[in-house]
């Protein structure tokens, strides 16, 4: 029983100083999270009075060209839309670079 208190405690103690490994893990990928909660001074603005337009979406399958685009854009991040247009998920820049250094096509059987 005293090693169980004794852990708990050193976890609580750690987790106060220190960000986790998989928080740490996350930003180093530049992931991005959303926080449970927004800030005070951001709880009433709404994306849409902040965004840029045009937006710049990707489709989960996409030409060279358009992601040669976006990778010319000051943008960080793209949706990712399906055949329906609707958001199935956000791709950041940097797996954009990834995929064009890897060569990663999809070439379709015609």
């Amino acid at each position: 029983m005293p090693v169980i208190i004794t852990i708990g405690i050193a976890n609580n103690v750690g987790a106060y100083f220190t960000r986790g490994l998989y928080d740490r893990a996350v930003r180093a990928k530049q992931i991005p999270i959303l926080k449970k909660e927004a800030p005070m001074a951001n709880r009433h603005l709404r994306a849409e009075n902040i965004m840029a337009t045009p937006i710049l979406t990707m489709r989960t399958v996409e030409t060279v060209k358009k992601i040669y685009e976006a990778l010319k854009s000051p943008h960080h991040g793209f949706p990712v839309l399906n055949l329906n247009g609707q958001v199935i998920g956000l791709i950041p820049k940097n797996y954009l670079f990834i995929l064009i250094k890897k060569k990663a096509f999809y070439s379709h059987p015609d």
